[in-house]
């Protein structure tokens, strides 16, 4: 990130970031405040700029639909170096340490079912606080319909 007085060339660090972040480190950089009735995602990137932390204990993201290619409903959240996914279509935990497996290859929610079950309740936790919408289960018309092609 380059901030005209108050970077060099840029600021490169190894702290997770979203694209998320982007709105709320524009507003500040810009001396704004968000309108009280929008919801604002992300955490500001100004902390970075000063050598501080940036303020936040979890990445949060929820996809509750199909989509066109081929995926299936999911949630996820991202604590310290552990990633866990919760698939609604499958009913299953997929938990992931990406400082030793950064391409998610190796599931850890058998052999740390603790890890996945905190982290979980965490992610529900937030998805209820959000009133985000979970999907629910399709129906045996609807996996026939999609098994057919049909909408």
């Amino acid at each position: 990130i380059h901030w005209p007085g108050h970077s060099e060339s840029g600021l490169s660090t190894g702290v997770p970031v979203t694209s998320m972040d982007f709105y709320p480190t524009l507003l500040e950089m810009a001396g704004l405040e968000p309108n009280p009735e929008q919801q604002v995602d992300g955490a500001s990137l100004v902390p970075l700029f000063e050598g501080k932390p940036v303020q936040r204990d979890a990445f949060y993201w929820h996809f509750p639909h199909y989509q066109g290619e081929g995926s299936y409903p999911a949630s996820a959240t991202r604590v310290g170096e552990f990633k866990l996914v919760h698939k609604y279509h499958h009913k299953d935990l997929l938990l992931f340490n990406l400082a030793d497996d950064p391409d998610e290859t190796t599931n850890l929610a058998a052999s740390m079912p603790e890890k996945a079950k905190a982290l979980d309740g965490k992610l529900m936790n937030y998805l209820k606080e959000t009133r985000a919408y979970l999907p629910k289960a399709p129906t045996p018309e609807q996996k026939r319909k999609r098994r057919s092609g049909r909408k």
